[in-house]
């Protein structure tokens, strides 16, 4: 889940959903596994647990949730809890130069305690390496575009 780019203007410390879109959903009918869709964090409650991620937004802080079913006393009343049969949840805010980017949710049907904070640090790393290189990719794409002819790039692919 990331930011909207075109609201550039919103405060890092905004807790107002519309400011993020949810933008992608395990899809297992699809052939690519997964389904592109981009949808207002205010519109997903059927979608995500919005109680957990309103957590690690206002903190700043990961959040995993070994046991999410509806026996636990702190889901007792969440709706998407209830209806979803989730078991854990990780949440982990994307903040680069203190500012709230985005975030990754994952859920796990099967297995209560799926995720631990080992896990958190491997993705946490592999979203900051996967930053960098997004960062590293652009800075070279605009390096080219500033020396090569378009037609010439868009030759190459």
């Amino acid at each position: 889940v990331r930011q909207k780019d075109e609201d550039s203007s919103a405060p890092s410390s905004s807790l107002d959903n519309s400011h993020f879109l949810f933008e992608a959903e395990l899809d297992e009918n699809d052939a690519e596994g997964y389904r592109i869709t981009r949808i207002p964090l205010v519109d997903s409650a059927e979608l995500l647990c919005l109680n957990i991620i309103q957590k690690v937004l206002r903190s700043r802080v990961y959040s995993i949730v070994d046991d999410a079913t509806p026996s636990n006393p702190n889901f007792r009343f969440d709706r998407y809890i209830q209806s979803h049969h989730v078991s854990s949840i990780i949440c982990l805010p994307i903040i680069n130069n203190l500012q709230l980017e985005g975030f990754i949710y994952l859920e796990n049907y099967r297995t209560k305690g799926a995720f631990n904070d080992q896990r958190c640090q491997l993705l946490r790393s592999i979203i900051d390496v996967s930053i960098a290189n997004a960062r590293l990719f652009t800075s070279l794409n605009l390096s080219y575009a500033r020396f090569l002819p378009t037609a010439f790039l868009t030759q190459l692919g």
